[in-house]
């Protein structure tokens, strides 16, 4: 057994008893944790909208339909920052992006 494996036993067994004894604390963790995951995928979401916003400067897309269903899209996707439905979003956008090889 090599020690990744026995601190990752430990710190299992440090999350199980941490639990038992100390629910409370265990529960602000956690939930200190789900804060700083969250504000990390709310500055991800955006820094791809950013980056979207910039690409979409130098577009080549000629057709009005696809240009508008695009920018709703990006409009959506910046609505929904921080969501789960940003992903929805981002993959319909994509969709986008590799028809016009973007």
């Amino acid at each position: 057994m090599t020690w990744e494996e026995i601190l990752k036993i430990d710190m299992d067994e440090a999350r199980k008893l941490g639990r038992k004894y100390a629910p409370k604390d265990m529960e602000r963790d956690d939930r200190e944790k789900a804060k700083k995951e969250k504000e990390s995928r709310i500055k991800r979401h955006k820094r791809i909208v950013a980056t979207i916003k910039e690409n979409m400067e130098y577009t080549t897309i000629t057709d009005e339909d696809d240009l508008m269903v695009m920018e709703e899209l990006i409009e959506d996707m910046e609505d929904s920052i921080g969501s789960n439905n940003f992903m929805t979003y981002l993959n319909g956008f994509k969709s986008f992006a590799v028809k016009y090889d973007l």
